[in-house]
């Protein structure tokens, strides 16, 4: 009854008492009280609505002035009407201000995003375009500093660095790849990228993009190597390096081969000052050698091992193909010269003839590719482009026979480096099976014109490759890919060694701690992307499906496993299954340790891509700590783009 009462408004508890309520139905309930001055009891609703009209009336006849005296004393107690309204005013104002901090913290985080992953310079807040585009798009947005602004970027960069602290340091196994570059101001700059497998996914991060200064020595690099990797791998073992010879290779520009997407390739085109780094030298031999704090074991890069090959091919071209192949480089070099003879070219054919250079080999194939695609398609374009240049370059269907069959020798190896420069599937594995795969196939191939360059790439092959069948990792990288397992070979030499590498690593691996993720977080991982099914494919591993007999074995793990059938999965889901996880747990081990190690060295490469567009000469002014932050971001966007304000 006392909740009762308390609800009873004032204008009826000061005038009655003795209050009733009188149920009528569930819907319908009414009230009812005794007046304080003539003891009349009074009605009205209570449920559903509370109607108090029939008390006020009656207080107002019964007694008039304590009523009257009520409602002035009511009135006094009540707020000013401009109070309310500036309450009102100020709540809404609460609430406005509210959405516009999470709006303009939005906003604030976006354009972090666009600036980093653009390659934008961090004074775009001051620029007066920018302001102007954003004062149309959102007056209400209020444009950070420029130094609040750099403190944001840099705050979301170090995040970024520290998510990858964590993966790195939560993988068992990982891999290096190495590499130095200078800058046009000839800032030297240690690349360093780590490959490992997490989740069930093969991953490749950029780490570092130190400055080096000093001399290139041995005890120079480790110094900053070892700061790297005690860094980022203080939990995890470092299973080996990727790294090119450099010292046998020549300098070369930013832009290396097999490396340049699509986009990247119309703006590397440019070859703009300012946005160019060079490759330094380094003797990663002498690295081992001389080194007070050893880097582990170094693979070669087979991207630079293939362009070495291709190199070494073409340099037993018979003087018939240099000719021909010196008229194509005449060819397109005036071609490029000639506004009319471009003119026609797209006009007619709509294909564009790059120039080949030193450095890239593919550039050459390139070339070669896109006459002959315009020869043939667009039969006479050719003649009549040659026609408006200013010296008569004339190509005989002789020179189209040989041009055709160094594009058959050549395609092969594109095949093959872009296979082996993959950063989403197991690469290590191929190796083995693709220069198998190479020689197989060049060796069906049947040539009139070009065969010195046949003998030159298969004895540069054999010659520069033949070592990797005696290397334990390529032995066992390839053994542990179900795809492949001992199918590659029919040599029982090869087999034998492969055999003799997997049971001397197993017996190493079996006594260290057994190491599997949990099953709810394989389950949870994302499916990694699965080779392509390309039919260009075939012309490097069509051979093993002529050797597909099983192979027995007397050794329990290993010998149930040569023994299985071959899979059409990738390594890293094959390897995700708990049963194979557990039917073969060193085999599992292997490959967490073998199937993390790149091929090739690709990716601290595609860094100085991007870092060469980032430190141009505009930006002279940035700092190395900066160059690195906004390098490392940008290398791993997908992390970036997970980190908010």
């Amino acid at each position: 009854m006392a909740d009762f009462v308390q609800e009873i408004p004032d204008s009826v508890a000061t005038f009655f008492t003795d209050f009733k309520l009188n149920v009528i139905n569930d819907n319908k309930t009414r009230i009812s009280g005794a007046c304080k001055a003539c003891k009349k009891r009074i009605t009205g609703d209570w449920k559903p609505t509370r109607v108090t009209s029939n008390f006020v009336s009656h207080s107002k006849l019964c007694n008039p002035g304590k009523y009257s005296t009520y409602g002035a004393e009511r009135n006094m107690k009540r707020k000013n009407p401009q109070q309310d309204l500036d309450g009102i005013c100020s709540l809404t104002k609460h609430f406005c201000l509210s959405s516009q901090s999470i709006l303009s913290d939005r906003v604030d985080d976006a354009l972090i995003k666009f600036v980093v992953l653009d390659m934008l310079p961090l004074s775009l807040v001051e620029k007066e375009g920018f302001r102007f585009l954003m004062s149309v798009v959102q007056p209400s947005y209020h444009i950070p500093t420029r130094a609040k602004f750099t403190m944001q970027v840099y705050d979301q960069c170090r995040q970024v660095i520290k998510t990858i602290e964590k993966m790195t340091n939560d993988s068992q196994y990982c891999c290096a790849q190495a590499d130095v570059w200078s800058s046009q101001h000839m800032h030297g700059y240690l690349g360093v990228s780590l490959s490992f497998i997490h989740n069930q996914k093969l991953e490749t991060r950029l780490v570092s993009m130190k400055r080096f200064t000093g001399s290139h020595t041995a005890e120079n690099i480790s110094v900053i190597y070892q700061s790297v990797m005690k860094q980022f791998t203080s939990r995890s073992t470092v299973v080996g390096i990727v790294a090119d010879n450099a010292a046998n290779m020549v300098t070369a520009s930013l832009k290396p081969v097999d490396v340049i997407d699509a986009d990247e390739e119309e703006e590397g085109d440019k070859d703009e000052a300012g946005e160019e780094l060079e490759h330094v030298p380094v003797d990663w031999e002498q690295l081992e050698e001389e080194g007070s704090s050893p880097v582990p074991v170094r693979y070669v890069c087979m991207a630079h091992t293939l362009q070495l090959v291709v190199h070494s091919g073409l340099a037993e071209a018979s003087p018939k193909i240099n000719s021909v192949l010196a008229k194509c480089d005449s060819f397109v070099s005036a071609l490029h010269k000639s506004c009319q003879a471009m003119e026609l070219l797209e006009s007619e054919a709509s294909i564009q003839i790059p120039s080949s250079n030193s450095t890239r080999w593919n550039s050459k194939l390139s070339m070669i590719s896109a006459i002959v695609k315009m020869e043939s398609k667009h039969e006479g374009t050719l003649q009549r482009v040659c026609d408006i240049l200013p010296y008569r370059i004339t190509l005989t269907p002789n020179d189209f026979a040989v041009l055709r069959e160094m594009e058959q020798l050549l395609s092969p190896f594109e095949v093959a480096t872009v296979h082996l420069q993959s950063e989403v599937v197991v690469t290590s594995s191929q190796i083995l099976p693709t220069i198998v795969g190479l020689k197989k196939h060049i060796e069906k191939i049947e040539l009139q014109h070009c065969t010195s360059v046949k003998s030159g790439l298969l004895a540069s092959l054999s010659n520069r490759c033949d070592y990797l069948f005696r290397q334990a990792h390529c032995l066992i990288a390839t053994a542990v890919d179900p795809r492949f397992k001992l199918r590659w070979t029919t040599d029982p030499g090869d087999s034998s060694a492969a055999r003799q590498a997997l049971l001397g690593e197993m017996q190493v691996v079996s006594q260290s701690y057994k190491y599997r993720l949990p099953a709810e977080e394989v389950a949870g991982a994302p499916v990694p992307q699965q080779r392509p099914s390309a039919s260009q494919s075939d012309i490097l591993f069509s051979y093993m499906m002529e050797n597909s007999t099983p192979t027995n074995s007397s050794e329990s793990e290993l010998g149930s496993y040569l023994s299985s059938p071959c899979s059409s999965l990738e390594p890293l889901v094959y390897w995700s299954d708990i049963a194979c996880q557990e039917t073969f747990p060193t085999l599992y081990k292997l490959h967490l340790k073998h199937h993390c190690i790149p091929a090739t060295s690709a990716n601290v490469e595609r860094v100085f891509s991007a870092a060469g567009y980032i430190a141009s000469a505009r930006r002279y002014r940035l700092s190395d700590t900066s160059l690195e932050l906004l390098v490392i971001a940008k290398c791993n966007r997908d992390q970036l783009m997970n980190i908010t304000i």
